[in-house]
């Protein structure tokens, strides 16, 4: 577990350097939503294993970090072959949250993606939010005056809109090591249902922010669907058979 006397400031500001692949990119040779989440979601895992605070060493404490809120502005996408940078810390800690921030920047200092994250200590017995452990607790709180980006907003909007367009069934390769349905398949699926009613749109992606509401699990069958609010702004929904599972809204320019 952590030792506070061995951790400095510099410490929890993790960067790591990455090359764009063929892998990556869709048709468009920009990085997909879904490869984008998972190259920010990598360099987060690898700085807390680093410091001592991944699933693994708190596997003894029955608790698991688990995503609630994440919220992505996007100025400009990678292309096959970029060569980027991703940055990455935790920014605070209140009662129940804690806060974790992204940087995407191109080989010139460029700034292409910010991403603001909200996340808890889940439970890995009970699937209920979990306590924290005391060396923890005091790292993340030690992070409270960070500076921040905005905090990801809540999300709230009608329901009975939504058009139902593809269905999934959750395989066991889909499960992340929480043994739930691994976070870029919310954006993958979100976004081969939009483009599935709308394959000829040829809109950016300026903003997408994601809710978190519930866990699928392996066999699960999941409906995915969407409409748009207004011009510009689409609103996406998850659900399983208990109900929504998660909301997001994306917002084009």
């Amino acid at each position: 577990m952590v030792n506070m006397n061995q951790i400095d400031e510099e410490d929890l500001r993790y960067k790591e350097q990455i090359s764009i692949g063929g892998y990556d990119v869709g048709p468009d040779r920009t990085i997909t939503l879904a490869r984008l989440i998972e190259a920010l979601h990598e360099a987060s895992t690898r700085q807390v294993m680093r410091l001592g605070l991944s699933a693994i060493e708190l596997e003894p404490f029955d608790v698991t970090w688990v995503l609630v809120r994440q919220h992505l502005t996007i100025y400009k996408l990678p292309v096959m072959g970029d060569v980027v940078r991703v940055e990455t810390y935790p920014t605070g800690k209140d009662r129940l949250f804690t806060y974790r921030d992204f940087k995407l920047t191109s080989a010139s200092g460029d700034l292409l993606v910010t991403c603001a994250s909200s996340w808890i200590l889940m439970n890995t017995r009970t699937r209920k939010i979990g306590q924290y452990p005391p060396a923890v607790e005091a790292l993340l709180e030690s992070t409270n005056g960070f500076d921040h980006l905005p905090r990801s907003p809540k999300l709230s909007f009608m329901l009975s809109d939504q058009q139902t367009s593809i269905r999934r069934l959750v395989y066991r390769n889909d499960l992340d090591f929480n043994r739930h349905l691994s976070t870029p398949h919310y954006y993958r699926w979100m976004m081969d249902d939009f483009y599935r009613q709308h394959p000829e749109f040829d809109q950016s992606l300026s903003t997408f922010s994601l809710l978190v509401k519930g866990e699928a699990r392996e066999a699960d069958v999941i409906t995915i669907g969407h409409h748009f609010s207004v011009k510009d702004e689409v609103h996406h929904i998850m659900q399983n058979e208990k109900g929504p599972i998660a909301l997001a809204k994306s917002v084009w320019t």
